[in-house]
């Protein structure tokens, strides 16, 4: 009877705010956060999680119900927090440790030969917030003669600060297959050159839109180090998941 009427307390407190998550634990050890849809003493307990399950336990087993008033933001540091299936705490502005990739269009990369337009993947690990190394592969097309260029390479970006919109950097180094129009257009005189030296190197913006998703506008440098060296500039636009 104590039990029960300690509880039912403190659901009531629970209740008055609005922005509180409630975290129960169950006396097998397991903790289920989210918000208490009903609870019906001696019989259940339904409980509504974070990714939209709505989930039903018997009463009986509960051993405790908290609140965790740091459901939106961590009041310590200011900064704000989501939570992952299994219930891992989660800063939503950081690129967050594991599997990481990469798409990038340049729709306005230009050369003093014309306007290209790139389309680039890269994909790799996630070491911490602040460093990613990968590989991947793109494509650049010269609008004004149906030139192409595709650079294989590794990659490494960079992310520094911990806000809103972050400060990114990155380089690519590594080869370039070209269409016989793109290489007798940029090496004349060699034209049996199989291919090209690729350098990229950027620096630009990243917006994050949560723990596993983020925008980057990204400003850079490509260079194709062949006979002569040919190099782009343009601004890249780009999404990481």
């Amino acid at each position: 009877m104590k039990k029960l009427l300690t509880l039912t307390l403190m659901l009531l407190c629970i209740g008055t705010f609005a922005e509180a998550r409630q975290v129960v634990t169950f006396k097998n050890g397991s903790i289920v956060r989210g918000e208490i849809l009903e609870y019906k003493p001696k019989k259940e307990i339904t409980i509504q999680t974070d990714n939209g399950s709505v989930l039903v336990y018997n009463s009986k087993d509960i051993v405790s119900i908290d609140t965790d008033y740091r459901y939106d933001y961590d009041y310590d540091d200011d900064e704000y927090y989501e939570y992952s299936a299994n219930g891992k705490k989660l800063k939503k502005n950081l690129a967050h440790k594991g599997y990481k990739g990469f798409v990038f269009v340049d729709p306005v990369a230009t050369t003093h030969y014309g306007y290209s337009l790139g389309v680039y993947t890269t994909h790799g690990y996630q070491i911490n917030h602040s460093t990613f190394i990968g590989a991947g592969i793109g494509m650049l097309y010269t609008h004004n003669d149906s030139g192409f260029i595709a650079p294989i390479y590794a990659a490494i970006k960079g992310n520094v600060g911990r806000g809103f919109i972050q400060f990114a950097y990155g380089a690519r180094v590594g080869y370039a297959i070209a269409n016989d129009i793109y290489k007798n257009r940029v090496v004349s005189s060699d034209k049996m050159i199989d291919g090209f030296i690729y350098l990229n190197f950027n620096a630009g913006c990243r917006i994050p839109i949560s723990s596993k998703f983020a925008l980057r506008i990204i400003p850079q440098v490509e260079m194709y180090a062949g006979t002569p060296l040919n190099y782009n500039l343009g601004i890249g636009l780009g999404f990481e998941f």
